[in-house]
């Protein structure tokens, strides 16, 4: 590594810290009628999901000691994987039985949180979900066969029941 990636490897975390609960500080200040907001739910969902996968996929490029343009793609796959999970995340809360889930599922709808499918509609969230694993997808395209890990990864994620 080279003085610059350690410098970086050592202020990643409190940077990720910092990003995560700037997203959860984000839920605690809005009410419920807020969630009905596309973007704001985008955006919650970029602060805490999206960040935490983000920052996992590139502390591991940082340990691995990849480039700046490498750690770019990473991001990026990160950043796309996170919010996939997300959309997943909200369709299977509606589909699934909670025995299934292992957890409540309908809570956020209970609680009347916006969710991908409450605003897009189901259809439209599973498109959304494969668009963005196909984001992931192509982030890591100048990784070539070595990020193939990676991939199944997130055609997992698209394809789970649970």
């Amino acid at each position: 590594l080279q003085f610059s990636d350690r410098f970086w490897s050592v202020v990643a975390v409190p940077n990720a810290m910092r990003t995560l609960q700037a997203g959860f500080t984000t839920i605690r200040n809005v009410g419920s009628d807020a969630w009905n907001d596309v973007g704001l739910g985008q955006a919650i969902n970029e602060g805490k999901t999206a960040a935490l996968l983000t920052w996992c996929t590139r502390l591991g490029g940082m340990s691995a000691g990849c480039s700046s343009y490498h750690l770019a793609a990473l991001t990026r796959f990160g950043h796309a994987l996170g919010l996939a999970f997300q959309v997943i995340d909200d369709i299977l809360d509606v589909t699934q039985t909670s025995e299934k889930l292992g957890k409540t599922a309908g809570k956020d709808i209970a609680a009347e949180k916006a969710t991908y499918p409450s605003i897009l509609g189901l259809d439209a969230s599973r498109v959304e979900a494969a668009r963005l694993t196909a984001e992931a997808h192509r982030a890591l395209e100048i990784f070539g066969d070595a990020a193939k890990p990676l991939r199944l990864i997130a055609d997992y994620l698209l394809a789970r029941e649970y």
